[in-house]
């Protein structure tokens, strides 16, 4: 589950929009969220003490697009102004923030929030989170789909990668980002790359892509519909394909999260009530799975526990 350039601290609204039902809707890194829309002129004079809601994005193309041709279209700003549009009862801005700050800031102020995390015992010290949740797929391996042989020779019949196999082949060149924390699976199968000297370490999902391009890597890791909007932004067609790491969970619940005080919890039981109601506008679901295909997209929309 995007705007204008480089949009700080800037607010949006629109129309009441209709309201969600209670059913768990995928997308994820990770992991979701909306673009915004233009709160009217003199909205917020007009509602002075209505608590205000401090949502924080990042630069994380296609979840926030914050600059180029695709500005404020990605499925983390589509939803974020879906969010806004159903909640007039708050005042809302946007923060744009490095993931850190954004953790900082929601653990010290009151009415900060973000559109997808994933909940651990450290954040839920100082962070609240909706009741509601989507399936959002954990970083995977991904390669171009004309690879799938010899990819598959690691595939187990649940349909995961031995990454560490994968990784001891010395017919294939993998790809990483340096310095990046993936899964506990993944991270182990890069220490396996870098013993034996058999892959490529780049300095962002930029890198990755333009290694997948020119044929210098056969596999890297991340998000797929990262890579695959990448790719697509360089006007590349090549269809790539993913597969989880063996011993990491196919997917992980994303949920919206809050500052732990009264404003944020506040926030977060309207919206639930909101997820409760009524389905999205079919415009959400079609930015949240516009890069995602559908063996994968099979898992986050499958159904869980609790949900209807």
């Amino acid at each position: 589950m995007r705007l204008s350039l480089r949009r700080k601290h800037r607010s949006k609204a629109g129309g009441a929009g209709k309201r969600l039902r209670r059913s768990v809707l995928g997308f994820c890194l990770a992991g979701l969220a909306a673009a915004l829309l233009a709160i009217p002129a003199g909205a917020q004079q007009r509602r002075p003490s209505a608590p205000q809601i401090s949502w924080y994005i990042f630069d994380f193309p296609p979840v926030f697009i914050l600059s180029g041709p695709d500005t404020g279209t990605g499925n983390g700003d589509v939803w974020l102004s879906y969010f806004i549009s159903v909640l007039p009862q708050f005042r809302h801005r946007i923060v744009t923030a490095s993931i850190s700050r954004m953790m900082t800031d929601i653990a010290r102020e009151q009415g900060a929030c973000t559109t997808s995390v994933i909940p651990n015992a450290e954040r839920a010290k100082f962070m609240a989170f909706s009741r509601h949740f989507w399936r959002v797929q954990p970083t995977r391996v991904i390669y171009p789909e004309g690879l799938a042989p010899s990819i598959n020779l690691y595939r187990a019949a649940d349909g995961q990668i031995d990454v560490a196999g994968l990784a001891r082949d010395e017919t294939l060149q993998g790809g990483y980002i340096d310095r990046r924390s993936y899964t506990p699976a993944i991270d182990a199968a890069i220490a396996l790359l870098k013993q034996r000297r058999g892959g490529w370490a780049v300095t962002g999902s930029e890198g990755a892509v333009e290694m997948l391009a020119l044929g210098r890597v056969d596999y890297t890791f991340g998000y797929p519909f990262e890579l695959r909007y990448l790719l697509h932004r360089r006007g590349n067609g090549m269809p790539l394909a993913s597969a989880g790491a063996a011993g990491d969970p196919e997917v992980v619940e994303a949920h919206i999260a809050c500052s732990k005080e009264a404003v944020g919890e506040a926030l977060l039981a309207a919206l639930d009530d909101v997820l409760d109601a009524a389905p999205p506008p079919p415009s959400t679901l079609q930015a949240s799975y516009r890069w995602t295909r559908p063996e994968e997209l099979s898992l986050v929309l499958s159904r869980g526990p609790g949900q209807q």
